[in-house]
């Protein structure tokens, strides 16, 4: 698949690649920009644009140089080969990135936006990536532990993963389900703690302190079912024709209230756009066209369950 992408540059004038990848190897929150000297390769060395690299740092925005992030990394590197015998004469701006945050995603989003207008012969190649997080019954029988061990017990797992990305913060939801109904669902929008440490502590929050149910007893616990949404970095919606059923997820912030719901929540209930918006108006306990008087923001999530 990658050969084949890269055949479509044959023949194309490209003096800059910007490499933008996944980090495997550190707890990176945000992104880190290489933005001196050269990465090498068995057929050489590819230089790095400095000047552009360095236009991308801002530690406000979590965008900085990071130069420990790199060290073992893979995801990057692997592209340069193809770019190597496909490409000639070019510059590289590598970006890796870790846990996003919504101040990192505006960052370099109008920043790149910019480079590639000013330069046509300006590429962005990603390097993606599939879940590094426990495979999904893996993760599911470990939140249901965590369930059962705070129920019967008070206390809660410490557990110290291998897997540096999930040392990196993360914004999750833990919803449980029940007989077929919703038990409890907590969460946090914003990547505030670890990403295993949200999921610990929404998964015992949404066993035992969601205000719309009593908590959890031992009893309950056979026939619970357990569903971790891991959340993308919050966008500000513009239009709400950009709302996709079952991507997008919505949080609506008003001056008397604020209320969200899942991408998973419109599907399962069948809800088309205008609905959604309705249904999120009263989740934050206000008329059904409030959204329109508020801030609405869009998210993704990957969803484990």
């Amino acid at each position: 698949m990658a050969a084949y992408a890269y055949k479509q540059l044959a023949g194309r004038e490209i003096d800059t690649v910007i490499l933008i990848g996944p980090a495997h190897q550190a707890a990176l929150t945000g992104a880190s920009v290489y933005s001196e000297g050269s990465l090498r390769t068995p057929l050489g060395l590819v230089k790095v644009n400095e000047k552009l690299a360095r236009s991308l740092l801002n530690e406000k925005a979590r965008v900085t140089f990071d130069r420990s992030a790199y060290a073992k990394e893979h995801s990057l590197e692997v592209q340069l080969p193809f770019l190597q015998k496909t490409v000639k004469n070019f510059t590289i701006v590598p970006i890796l990135i870790g846990m996003p945050t919504r101040e990192m995603f505006a960052h370099l989003e109008e920043k790149l936006a910019a480079i590639l207008r000013e330069n046509e012969q300006t590429i962005i190649v990603a390097s993606t990536d599939l879940s590094h997080y426990h495979d999904a019954a893996t993760a599911v029988t470990l939140d249901k532990k965590t369930i059962a061990q705070y129920v019967k017990q008070g206390t809660t797992p410490a557990p110290v993963p291998a897997d540096t990305r999930l040392q990196a913060n993360g914004a999750t939801f833990v919803t449980i389900n029940r007989q077929g109904g919703l038990r409890g669902c907590i969460g946090n929008i914003e990547p505030i703690m670890p990403l295993y440490q949200s999921v610990i502590q929404n998964a015992v929050s949404a066993s035992s302190r969601d205000p719309r149910f009593p908590p959890m007893k031992e009893g309950e616990l056979k026939d619970m079912q357990v569903e971790v949404s891991v959340l993308s970095p919050l966008v500000e919606l513009r239009d709400v024709r950009d709302i996709r059923i079952g991507t997008h997820g919505l949080l609506l912030v008003h001056k008397a209230g604020s209320g969200l719901l899942l991408p998973q929540v419109p599907v399962e209930f069948g809800w088309d756009v205008p609905t959604f918006l309705k249904q999120l108006s009263y989740k934050a306990g206000l008329p059904e066209n409030a959204w329109k008087e508020g801030q609405l923001y869009g998210f993704t999530a990957d969803v484990i369950h």
